[in-house]
This record gives structure tokens, sequence and C-alpha cells, in this order.
């Protein structure tokens, strides 16, 4: 799970540059590799999910492959990669109602935007000591 055998990988699939910079810069101060693609397309054609310690994936993408079709597609290739979906809803529909879709189709875990960077670590940290 790790691209120079030491840290562990995660894969972002978000169409908003600043936010994929932001997940990006955290998540490498905090030890990670990190990949970073703007769609389902790019992720799904580039990288197999299950060589990422987790996906972090944005619900909405306005071009492309959406959220749930996305996360449907990640877990049938990939069935036991640890998809976190991320969202902050869009055009009236509420952060919550997305990410209940997000894990209807298969996400394991769900982060509303603006992300709450304690929140983020603790997910973090349950990545890095899994209880099972």
């Amino acid at each position: 799970m790790a691209a120079d055998g030491d840290r562990p990988s995660i894969l972002v699939i978000d169409d908003d540059a600043v936010i994929r910079g932001i997940l990006v810069a955290y998540l490498a101060k905090k030890g990670f590799d990190v990949i970073a693609v703007p769609s389902y397309e790019i992720a799904l054609r580039n990288y197999s999910a299950e060589n990422f310690a987790a996906v972090f994936c944005d619900i909405i993408i306005e071009d492309g492959m959406g959220g749930v079709e996305g996360i449907q597609e990640l877990r049938r290739v990939s069935p036991s990669a640890m998809i976190i979906a991320i969202s902050g809803g869009f055009l009236g529909m509420l952060p919550g109602v997305a990410l209940r879709m997000a894990e209807a189709a298969g996400a394991d875990r769900a982060l509303k935007k603006p992300i709450d960077f304690n929140e983020l670590a603790g997910l973090l940290s349950d990545l890095a000591n899994p209880s099972d």
C-alpha cells in the first residue's frame, strides 16, 4: 500500500483543485504519499484502489461520472478498498444527504465539507490503527 515501501498511499478524487491541494498538503504532512485526480474516470483508468490505504472521493463531480456511480465502480473493482466520501452538497442538496447516498453506494466513511481537520485526524488514526 505504499508507493515507496515506507509510507502508506492515499488516492484523492475531487474536481475542485483547491480541495485537492488542501487534502494533498495535509495528508502529505501526516506522512502519506498522495495521488490526486479530478475525476473517477482518471482514477479508475490509471489506479487500482487496492494499492491505497484509502480513497478520499468527492460525491458531487460536475463533469463525468458522479460520486455514487464512482463509489459503486471503485467497490466493484476493489471490494476491500477503504472508501471515504467527502461532500459539501450541491444545488440545494445538503451534504448529509449526499454522504448518506455515498454510504449506501459503498463508502466506508463520510466527511462533510468544509473538512473538519480534527475529524480527519481521527479518521487517519483509525486507518493507521484498525480495530479489527
